[in-house]
């Protein structure tokens, strides 16, 4: 681990003037050099920046990293988060830790089987020809986010159990 949280560096958001979509070329020596280091961001809040997968797949499943969404903080400079953002809704147990997760989890692990999956196919198929159907109905532009990536995870939960 680098710095001490009173010594972590500032997270780099300098972009080269060669394309503004390339990563901050600071970003590639803490990648090689430290792929787990505190550092500070916007707001002088403190964080870890997580450059490798493996150690991003072991920081998502260790619980001293919180989900809660109202410790959210934007790393990025410009990008509006409320100073106190309000808790997930009820239900919403993406931004939940455990044990409330493991709860909400468990009450739904059995809808999500292979085989049930694979009798959602067809309506999952028609969900998404409707999303697409609309968006095309409103012309451009079109929110991609609200009218497509939005909406069919919801609509295809809460899809009831067909008998044949």
């Amino acid at each position: 681990m680098s710095a001490s949280a009173s010594e972590a560096p500032w997270l780099p958001t300098e972009r080269p003037t060669v394309c503004p979509y390339h990563p901050p070329e600071e970003l590639a020596r803490i990648r090689e050099e430290e792929p787990l280091s505190r550092i500070r961001y916007a707001g002088d809040h403190l964080g870890w920046l997580v450059t490798s997968h493996s150690l991003a797949r072991e920081v998502l499943a260790d619980t001293r990293f919180s989900s809660r969404s109202e410790l959210l903080r934007s790393p990025v400079p410009g990008v509006p988060v409320p100073d106190n953002p309000p808790s997930a809704p009820p239900g919403f147990m993406i931004n939940f830790d455990p044990p409330e997760h493991t709860r909400y989890r468990r009450k739904l692990v059995g809808e999500f089987t292979v085989r049930r999956m694979r009798q959602l196919t067809e309506r999952i198929e028609e969900i998404t020809a409707e999303c697409l159907d609309a968006m095309e109905r409103q012309g451009s532009p079109v929110d991609l986010v609200r009218m497509f990536a939005r909406p069919i995870p919801g609509l295809v939960i809460s899809e009831p159990p067909r008998v044949r």
